[in-house]
């Protein structure tokens, strides 16, 4: 080669060199919550959860909107007004969804905090009544590809987060996070207890900081199975965005800074009812009805009406069902239906629901087959289902598969009712010890609810069995 031809390629090369440091490394992406006084995002998704285990089978669907109102920015943080409604899809024409307002801080970090004391929780048991997903708390500085941090709760374990990447989300750049978090025995199932897992991605708006979409994997494991028996699925996209000024930002300010004092005062008085009597909750109801009288009505509302349901029963004497602190009310509650179930006969294949006995007060009897006291649990409920005073559905909940045992079981004590596959129910019916007895009355509500045996219990589920044939009191004690 020529030597002017390999100068100028030396030169070349080092020109190139020269440029390579002019290129910038990839800078990191804004992750802060960037909103202003008025700002109102709206979210709307669904929510499936479903179970499938040991014959156990049953899918709900429910549709969510979260709303989400800066009434004030300080430099700590943003106050913000919180709503989230959540429907059971097949009940929408029938019943006014669940609404649970909250007035939280959103720190710069991205970080909610309750102003009262109450859980912000995600929850890992069923459909959460307050959606928080579209905040992420990250850390200063910015994001990275790859970037990985961990997040603290409560006692729960660490949920850690990492940087996917960048995407985008109906036009919107967005930074795709992923994030884990389940329990120790996750990854090693036990015989003895039962696992989870949690699984989140989150598409971190870069305009807003804040979420544009949120995908949210929930799952179970009841003890002794390797696939997961319940999931529960979240998925929501930001659906609009306003910005309110002048009278519409004070006439939103004013209704959710009333309804959260409303609903501050109800839980004081809510101990004490049944003690009061109905006078203190009259007077809150009369000052409730004339706000909403005086003033225009608002998105936000759909609190003050359920808070104002809450009240009614409250005056009659009633102890009202309110949207807990973290899922929506769907375990086992003395006043409260039963839980749906589709079950299988481990002796004779029939599948049996919950809803065949509607109309019939029904003993569901909660035992082990091959514990010790099964064999004193199934001979007495065996003359219950033979008494015609009181008269009761009796049915057998075995909480294992093994159709060998239960059919022996059954051949022994002449046992003429079912004997279902109920180990699917151990998270819905709260099944932590057997024996166990759930006693539901002829509308499937829970009456009577009794674990363990010895001399009274006989005595106080026949107690339990001829009231569960009489209405419900108004005021609801639970048998523990």
């Amino acid at each position: 080669m020529k030597p002017e031809r390999i100068g100028a390629l030396l030169s070349v090369l080092c020109l190139s060199i020269a440029i390579l440091p002019l290129y910038p490394q990839e800078q990191p992406w804004p992750a802060v919550p960037k909103l202003l006084c008025g700002h109102e995002l709206i979210y709307r998704g669904t929510i499936e959860e479903s179970t499938n285990d040991q014959g156990v089978i049953y899918q709900h669907k429910y549709l969510m909107e979260t709303r989400l109102f800066v009434y004030e920015v300080t430099p700590e943080g943003f106050r913000i007004a919180l709503l989230t409604k959540v429907t059971r899809q097949e009940d929408q024409s029938k019943n006014a969804p669940t609404a649970r307002l909250e007035l939280v801080r959103l720190t710069p970090e991205g970080k909610l905090v309750p102003e009262r004391q109450t859980s912000l929780a995600v929850s890992l048991d069923g459909p959460t009544t307050l959606e928080i997903g579209f905040a992420l708390e990250v850390p200063a500085g910015g994001l990275r590809r790859e970037q990985t941090w961990t997040l603290a709760e409560p006692d729960r374990p660490p949920r850690t987060c990492r940087v996917l990447g960048l995407d985008t989300v109906q036009q919107v750049s967005c930074i795709k996070i992923q994030c884990l978090q389940q329990s120790e025995d996750w990854e090693q199932p036990r015989a003895d207890q039962s696992a989870w897992r949690r699984q989140e991605t989150v598409w971190l708006s870069t305009r807003y900081g804040l979420a544009q979409r949120v995908e949210r994997i929930i799952e179970r494991r009841t003890p002794a199975r390797e696939e997961p028996t319940w999931r529960l699925t979240t998925r929501y996209e930001l659906d609009s965005t306003l910005r309110f000024e002048g009278p519409f930002f004070e006439d939103l300010r004013r209704e959710v800074q009333q309804a959260a004092a409303f609903q501050e005062k109800l839980d004081e008085l809510l101990p004490e009812v049944g003690r009061v009597g109905s006078k203190p909750f009259e007077n809150l109801l009369a000052r409730l009805d004339q706000h909403m009288q005086r003033t225009p009505g608002t998105p936000y509302r759909a609190a003050l009406v359920q808070i104002r349901q809450q009240l009614e029963a409250a005056r009659r004497g009633q102890t009202p069902v309110r949207p807990g602190d973290s899922a929506l009310p769907r375990t086992l509650t003395v006043g409260r239906p039963a839980p749906e179930f589709v079950l299988t006969d481990l002796t004779s294949g029939t599948v049996y629901s919950i809803r065949k006995w509607r109309g019939q007060a029904v003993l569901l009897c909660f035992y082990l087959p091959g514990a010790v006291t099964a064999d004193d649990v199934l001979p007495f409920a065996q003359t219950l289902a033979q008494a015609k005073d009181p008269p009761v559905v009796v049915v057998g909940m075995a909480m294992s598969d093994e159709a060998t045992v239960v059919h022996k079981l059954q051949m022994r004590y002449s046992l003429s009712f079912p004997q279902l596959a109920a180990r699917g129910l151990r998270h819905s019916y709260a099944v932590d010890a057997t024996p166990r007895f759930v006693i539901v009355d002829a509308e499937g509500i829970v009456r009577a609810i009794h674990t363990g045996w010895g001399p009274d219990i006989p005595v106080l589920l026949t107690r339990d069995l001829r009231s569960s044939q009489k209405p419900m009191p108004s005021v609801i004690r639970a048998v523990r």
